[in-house]
């Protein structure tokens, strides 16, 4: 479906011009700027009961079609997912190994993860599909887009990416700036995942956090009324180790699950936020995805 047939939809639904704009300017606010406006009216189409059967079956049968009109962030994929379009960077990469099936013949597997703004998912390749991950451009940190893959629950219970008959991966997309992607962090500290100190956090520019260790100091938990309307619960705390702390933003639901398992002076592992910069104060924060997991020391 392309832009202006969403557009099309929206107005059939009642809503003007005014309103759309409007709503579309809330919803990429919401993202924290991470989705742009097309994006955004795609999720409202969607909120109005969109029918996303007929979406995937244009997905398969128009070559044409405008991919991006598909885009998701990984933390808003949800388990049998199908016909999906993510872009991202590629995280820590695991290495190609051969299986022999029952019929006798000669299997592959290779997998890594793709990492956007809101999380990271893990993308499993059979086959000729492996072929990809020995390309001179598929490496860490590379921009990538992945088309027509489908979501499944994975041995380890985590959900994870595979790729659809016709799906694909596209090296370099020449049609995405690399900058609306920051870069993740270093080799090192990503492959291992090994944590990230707090006096980093402070001179990085934003990007995701693979994880942060460090002690905890609540500030507030309270229930916030929102400007475009509506409350929601808002979680505050600060991380810190024994130099330097820095402050962790919690809104939703989510806020109220931190809450519960987290306490003052309790030691914890953040893992999957993102690093982004404070409107008010312009100090770094780390803020929660829909992917970040919380665990006590």
């Amino acid at each position: 479906m392309e832009g202006m047939e969403v557009m099309q939809f929206l107005l059939d639904s009642g809503l003007s011009d005014e309103d759309i704009m409007r709503l579309a300017a809330a919803k990429v606010k919401e993202f924290a700027g991470f989705i742009n406006h097309e994006t955004a009216l795609f999720f409202i189409a969607k909120e109005r009961g969109l029918n996303q059967e007929s979406l995937n079956s244009e997905l398969r049968e128009d070559d044409n079609v405008d991919y991006d009109d598909f885009l998701i962030e990984i933390s808003d994929i949800e388990i049998n997912t199908s016909n999906i379009v993510i872009l991202g960077r590629v995280g820590k990469i695991h290495p190609i190994r051969e299986f022999s099936r029952k019929d006798g013949t000669l299997g592959r597997v290779g997998s890594f993860s793709i990492v956007d703004n809101s999380g990271s998912t893990k993308v499993v390749l059979w086959d000729d599909q492996v072929n990809i991950m020995n390309d001179e451009y598929f490496k860490f940190n590379e921009v990538i887009k992945i088309i027509g893959g489908y979501t499944k629950e994975g041995m380890d219970g985590h959900l994870e990416i595979q790729l659809g008959k016709k799906g694909k991966i596209m090296l370099a997309p020449d049609d995405i700036s690399p900058e609306k992607i920051p870069k993740l962090a270093d080799r090192e500290a990503f492959q291992n995942l090994k944590s990230i100190s707090i006096a980093e956090l402070h001179d990085r520019e934003q990007s995701f956090i693979p994880s942060v260790i460090g002690i905890v100091k609540i500030e507030e938990f309270c229930e916030k009324t929102l400007k475009k309307g509506g409350k929601s619960f808002l979680l505050r705390f600060y991380l810190s180790d024994n130099k330097n702390s820095i402050i962790v933003v919690v809104w939703g639901m989510e806020a109220i699950e931190c809450f519960k398992t987290i306490d003052n002076d309790l030691a914890i592992k953040i893992s999957n936020v993102v690093l982004k910069k404070s409107t008010y104060s312009g100090n770094n924060e780390l803020h929660f995805t829909k992917k970040t997991l919380v665990e006590p020391l």
